[in-house]
């Protein structure tokens, strides 16, 4: 019994230190997942940089420490990061940073810095007169990523930041100018005077109809723009061609416009070389219904025909009457219908998103008043009359007051008689 106390005792002991003991190994594992990244900064020479400033950057963390005499500095990183590593000094200076990608283990980056010097770019064209917003780049032999970028100034010039000493490319672009480039050597405070020459390049531009092989030209208006507005709008001629002078390293939106066609508008760059562009449109979409009538008897049939754009066979295109789909045209474009509500009707067609104007027809209901036939003993039919026929020999009276059963003769020859008889008696 004393024995069994004993033991529960010591569980009792021994479980708060496992806790506190599995507690204190948590971190540890932890921390298996940060490596050491040991970066040393040195001199053009080579020689240790102590008291440099080292800032680390990796997953939208920043640290900073300071070099020791041995120019190193000390960073717990996480492994498979990708870092950024910047120096500082008072007197040296590094263009750009260092990039170590997917760290693992104990990884070490040297970084050399170099004295700093400035240069300032002056810019004027062939008159003397300083050239302002153009773009300077700088790039250090050897490198393949820009030093510094910059624009030039009202006065026409541009001062760089403190850059490693050394040769350069300084390469000058601006609109309308002809690119430059120079090999310069910064040391110190260093003055580059550019002088820079305005150009132009002629582009051919054609238009043409793209919906026929070959290609059809095409008189179609082109306007185009720069970076401050419309330079221009001018028209193709009969070959769908026209040459326009614009100027060099420039950036332009052109848009070709014809009635009927598709509006297309597009950006390039003009070098300074001459050069063509080619732009091919096609008709706005369009569908037209013909029937073959405007005038249909309900319940008969209407032959439609329907066309796209270029007036050709509209083949599956969707013929509706006042909305409601009734037929769908074969590959001729062509389709047969039958109407059957008379008055006034709307007929369309719907290719996809492409509708036709409405055309009015007008059905009617067939005739019920047209003339009967009569059955004749031989099996003939012979048309029925509502003539009556006067009986044989009566006599038909006089509209004009006249006496009934004479005509006028028959009176003429009863004067005649009378006056004959009135001599006799005299």
């Amino acid at each position: 019994m004393r024995l069994i106390v004993v033991l529960v005792g010591l569980s009792l002991l021994v479980s708060p230190m496992a806790v506190a003991a599995g507690s204190a190994v948590a971190p540890a594992s932890a921390s298996d997942t940060d490596v050491t990244l040991r970066v040393t900064v040195v001199n053009q020479q080579g020689d240790p940089l102590g008291n440099a400033e080292v800032t680390v950057s990796y997953d939208d963390q920043e640290r900073t420490s300071e070099t020791f005499a041995t120019g190193e500095a000390l960073f717990d990183v996480p492994e498979g990061a990708t870092v950024e590593i910047t120096p500082t000094h008072p007197m040296l200076v590094k263009n750009n940073p260092v990039t170590v990608e997917n760290v693992q283990g104990t990884t070490d980056v040297t970084v050399t810095m170099y004295p700093s010097a400035t240069g300032e770019i002056s810019l004027v064209d062939g008159s003397g007169n300083a050239v302002s917003d153009a773009d300077v780049q700088l790039r250090k032999d050897g490198r393949t990523v820009l030093a510094d970028t910059g624009t030039t100034g009202s006065d026409g010039t541009y001062t760089t930041p403190a850059l490693e000493r050394g040769n350069y490319t300084v390469r000058i672009t601006k609109p309308g100018y002809y690119e430059e480039r120079r090999t310069v050597t910064l040391s110190g405070d260093t003055d580059v005077p550019v002088e820079v020459e305005q150009g132009s390049a002629t582009v051919d531009f054609s238009v043409v109809d793209a919906h026929f092989e070959p290609t059809e030209p095409l008189q179609a208006n082109i306007e185009i723009e720069d970076a401050g507005g419309t330079v221009g709008t001018f028209r193709t001629g009969s070959s769908g061609s026209r040459s326009v002078s614009l100027d060099v390293n420039t950036r332009y939106t052109v848009t070709v416009e014809k009635e009927g066609y598709e509006t297309v508008s597009t950006t390039f760059r003009v070098g300074e070389r001459d050069r063509s562009r080619t732009f091919a449109i096609v008709r706005t979409p369009r569908l037209t219904v013909e029937p073959m009538n405007s005038q249909v008897v309900v319940g008969q049939s209407l032959r439609v025909d329907v066309t796209n754009e270029y007036d050709e066979p509209a083949a599956g295109a969707e013929v509706r009457i006042d909305g409601e789909a009734v037929a769908t045209t074969d590959e001729s474009g062509t389709t047969t219908l039958t109407v059957e509500q008379t008055g006034e009707v709307e007929l369309t067609a719907v290719n996809g998103s492409v509708e036709s104007p409405g055309v009015i027809i007008e059905a009617f209901e067939p005739r019920t008043d047209a003339p009967t036939a009569t059955a004749t003993p031989n099996g003939t039919a012979t048309p029925s009359t509502t003539a009556t026929t006067q009986a044989q020999g009566t006599t038909e009276e006089s509209d004009d007051g006249g006496t009934p059963g004479f005509g006028v003769a028959v009176a003429l020859v009863a004067l005649v008689i009378a006056a004959l008889l009135a001599r006799i008696q005299d």
